[in-house]
C-alpha cells in the first residue's frame, strides 16, 4: 500500500476515493468495479487514483484494514469493562448483547461490501491475511471472557461462542428471513452463548 497524503488538497482526493471505492464494491460488487468507475464517482481523473493506489484490490485492502480498525476500536470500548463478580449475570447478558448489536450494526452499515469480503477473502490470500490479523485480535478477547467459564476448554470454547456470534450475525445480516426481528434475534442469540458458557450440558 501506497502512503496516505499529508497535504490537505492530496488528503481530500484520496478520502474521496475512498469514499467512492466503498461505495462502488457495496453497490456493483468486485468484477464491475474498477479503478475507472472507482475515480468516475470520486470525480477526479483516472490518473488520480494511481498516485494514490496501485489497483483495486489495493485500495479494497485499505478499506478492510480502516473498516475493521474502527470495529476493533468500538468492540474493545464495549468489552474493556469487567465485573466485579463473574456470577452477575446481568452484566454479562447486557455485555453480550451489546456486542451482538455492535456486530450487525457493522455489517447492515454497508451489507455489500460485507458481503464481498466475506466471499473473497476465501480467494484472496492476502485479503484474508488482513482479516485474521483482526481475527486474532478479537479472538484474544473473546478467548479471556471465555476462560472464565469454561477454563478447560477456553480455547475451543472461544471457538464455539465466535462461531455462534458469526452465525447469528451473518445469518441475520445476509440471509435475513421475513418476519424476524432484530430485537428477537439478540436477545435468543444472547440467550444461546449465556446457555453454551455457563450450563453444564454443554460441555
Amino acid at each position: 500500500m501506497k502512503r496516505i497524503p499529508k497535504q490537505k488538497r492530496s488528503l481530500m482526493k484520496y478520502e474521496a476515493l475512498l469514499r467512492a471505492a466503498l461505495l462502488e464494491f457495496s453497490e456493483k460488487g468486485y468484477t464491475e468495479t474498477t479503478s475507472k468507475t472507482i475515480a468516475a464517482r470520486a470525480d477526479v481523473a483516472t490518473g488520480s487514483f494511481y498516485q494514490y493506489f496501485d489497483d483495486k484490490n489495493d485500495i479494497l485492502y485499505r478499506l478492510v484494514s480502516d473498516r475493521f480498525e474502527d470495529l476493533k476500536t468500538r468492540y474493545f470500548e464495549l468489552s474493556e469493562k469487567t465485573p466485579e463478580n463473574f456470577n452477575d449475570m446481568n452484566f454479562l447478558r447486557d455485555n453480550i448483547a451489546r456486542i451482538l448489536k455492535l456486530m450487525i450494526a457493522f455489517h447492515e452499515e454497508m451489507k455489500g461490501f460485507h458481503a464481498l469480503i466475506h466471499h473473497r477473502r476465501h480467494i484472496d490470500p492476502k485479503l484474508d491475511h488482513i482479516i485474521q490479523g483482526f481475527d486474532a485480535a478479537f479472538d484474544e478477547r473473546v478467548g479471556a471472557l471465555v476462560k472464565l467459564y469454561k477454563p478447560d476448554t477456553a480455547k475451543t470454547s472461544s471457538f464455539v461462542v465466535k462461531a455462534i456470534a458469526e452465525g447469528i450475525v451473518h445469518g441475520f445480516v445476509f440471509d435475513r428471513p421475513k418476519g424476524v426481528k432484530k430485537e428477537d434475534v439478540i436477545n435468543q442469540g444472547v440467550n444461546a452463548i449465556l446457555n453454551y458458557l455457563i450450563s453444564g450440558d454443554w460441555t
